[in-house]
């Protein structure tokens, strides 16, 4: 449960962002961009003996985006630093593991008020890589008084990975369809046992401590290595469980804690897999009742058969696009996976649906929505600009497994099966029991908090991932925290809908005094250029100017040819086109 889906807005927003400051319609006010060299605010740089960390240039090698996103990081200011904890921090004077950090330094540094730490989800999901393709659409208020931190997560990414398969092994489980690894479960129990036998050779000691309740002591660590009295904390979907945890054992040493999208408190597996199945078939219906509304939508008169029909046709019949590592085939599995994606975010509607469309075209433009819903999909299994998986894909299943009071039973599996709507395809594989290699039982209960005043909980009626429901079971857990209820649809709410963010400032500069205020539905959440515009505000841009690149957009450029564009290499027309648009504009 990663927000880690949002970044394919992001990296086309910051595409389209760099060209518009390359061709100089950016104002130079806090929260503009460059295209090269430091930031508009020459004095954004928190001094460097500010906590005990050693801040350098980020290494592109060791952050998997892509390489305008990385180069906008670093002209805002991103450095990267590293450091030791205990592998079991029950023998802290025992072996170490390396955390690798970024950080983005506050805008105005006599106003700042200390550090925010960020966690995006998964598990799996790599801080360094969501500071990186977020940090330039972070409120500026926000940007100003806080220092803005993340880091990978033990085991993941750059910190220390836990390398449980090869990448032949990862390629391999991943590129089979879905009903295919699950199809028995001895299969199920193959991919246990290949992860588990994998894990126990790399690092046996990380493995057996690779839980949230390791990572929370990480954090705490990473608090006082950053010099700060108390944390705090930002966690989407995933990240909600590392905050409330921290809520619950360390509530002397809470500042403020946000948590985005929750996570259920309930450490049953049945409970964690069959309320998000029930959410994504919702959301999926959601859209599909918005499109058959909208006379704009490609899909139109009904989306949910021409959904349905595409998704039979690619199982039958894959479509071959050329990808960094080869030929990649799109079949209704990761078709189905796409679109599953797609849900976690509802300003990527419009070139969903022009996608689905344009695969029964043929030429530049059925490769271009093919490659389109491929990437969508690799989201999903910590796909890397490269064309290969990073061991975000194992991650993920060891740290739930990790967090589980128990392993699911195969009739618990079945019940869920027998309870969840089709959402595509039809599933005839036997469900399958989960867990039952890999160890379960190593995380503590979230409990009252007498931090709960400090904490605010934010949940979106529509999310996909994390049920509404699981709001309110994470606010009693910890006991009487603040609430914000998002009435729309999407994964991650509080960077990316106005009425939510606007109140994070507010929050975080006074969390006791803070009033929460519940949200209504942003009419225009699906409307890919005007979450586009919304960026642009953040951005710096004047409000003139924002009208008439989003006027040009809309008129020459499709949401699709947006939303397509990976941040890596962008096409030479559209390159071409978003320029004169820009000049145009200034």
């Amino acid at each position: 449960m990663s927000s880690r889906s949002r970044g394919v807005r992001r990296i086309a927003a910051l595409s389209i962002a760099a060209i518009v400051a390359v061709s100089g319609c950016t104002s130079g006010k806090s929260g503009s961009i460059s295209p090269q060299g430091d930031s508009g605010d020459t004095g954004a740089s928190t001094p460097d003996e500010t906590g005990a960390l050693d801040w350098s240039r980020c290494d592109g090698d060791t952050i998997a985006v892509e390489s305008l996103v990385l180069n906008q990081a670093a002209a805002k200011g991103m450095k990267c630093a590293s450091m030791e904890v205990p592998v079991d921090h029950e023998e802290p004077d025992g072996a170490t593991i390396t955390l690798a950090l970024a950080r983005v330094p506050a805008t105005k540094p006599s106003e700042r008020i200390g550090s925010l730490v960020f966690n995006p989800g998964g598990p799996g999901g790599s801080g360094l890589e969501f500071l990186a393709s977020s940090a330039a659409l972070i409120s500026p208020d926000i940007a100003e008084r806080f220092d803005l931190v993340s880091f990978d997560p033990r085991g993941l990414g750059a910190s220390s990975p836990l390398e449980c398969l090869t990448p032949d092994q990862r390629e391999e489980w991943i590129s089979r369809s879905s009903d295919e690894v699950a199809d028995t479960p001895e299969m199920a129990l193959e991919f246990e046992t290949a992860v588990a036998q994998g894990c126990e050779a790399d690092d046996a000691a990380l493995y057996a401590n690779i839980g949230t309740d390791a990572v929370i002591e990480d954090l705490d660590l990473i608090r006082e290595a950053l010099g700060e009295d108390q944390l705090n904390f930002m966690g989407i979907s995933y990240g909600t469980r590392i905050g409330a945890l921290y809520a619950s054992r360390h509530p002397d040493r809470v500042r403020a804690i946000i948590l985005d999208s929750p996570v259920t408190p309930d450490r049953s597996l049945a409970a964690l897999a069959g309320g998000q199945a029930a959410s994504l078939a919702e959301s999926l219906a959601q859209f599909y009742r918005w499109c058959d509304a909208d006379p704009e939508c490609a899909l139109q008169p009904d989306a949910a058969s021409a959904a349905r029909s595409q998704a039979e046709r690619l199982e039958v019949t894959p479509i071959e696009v050329e990808g960094e590592n080869g030929l990649e085939q799109l079949d209704g599995s990761m078709f189905e996976t796409a679109l599953i994606t797609a849900m976690y975010d509802p300003a990527m509607s419009q070139p969903l649906a022009e996608a689905i469309v344009a695969l029964d075209a043929s030429g530049a433009e059925r490769e271009r929505a093919a490659a389109f819903l491929l990437r969508l999909a690799g989201l999903q299994h910590s796909r890397q600009p490269d064309g290969t998986y990073g061991n975000g894909f194992e991650v993920q299943t060891l740290v739930s497994c990790a967090d589980a009071e128990a392993p699911l039973s195969s009739q618990e599996a079945e019940q869920i099966a027998e309870s969840t709507p089709t959402l595509l395809l039809p599933d005839d594989a036997e469900p399958s029991a989960s867990c039952t290699i890999l160890p379960t039982g190593g995380a503590t209960e979230i409990t009252t908090s007498t931090a709960a005043e400090r904490v605010l909980v934010i949940g979106s009626v529509g999310d996909p991932a994390t049920p509404y429901a699981w709001m309110s079971q994470m606010a009693d857990a910890l006991g009487t925290p603040k609430r914000i209820t998002y009435s729309g649809t999407g994964h991650g709410v509080a960077l990316s809908q106005p009425c939510v963010s606007a109140q994070l400032v507010a929050f975080l500069t006074d969390p006791v005094a803070f009033t929460p205020t519940d949200c209504e539905q942003n009419p225009d959440e699906r409307d890919i250029y005007a979450t586009i515009a919304g960026q642009f505000t953040d951005l710096g841009l004047p409000g003139s100017t924002i009208e008439c690149i989003v006027e040009g957009l809309k008129e020459r450029i499709s949401p699709l040819a947006i939303a397509a564009d990976d941040g890596s290499d962008i096409d030479s027309e559209l390159l071409t086109e978003i320029s004169r648009i820009a000049i145009g504009c200034r």
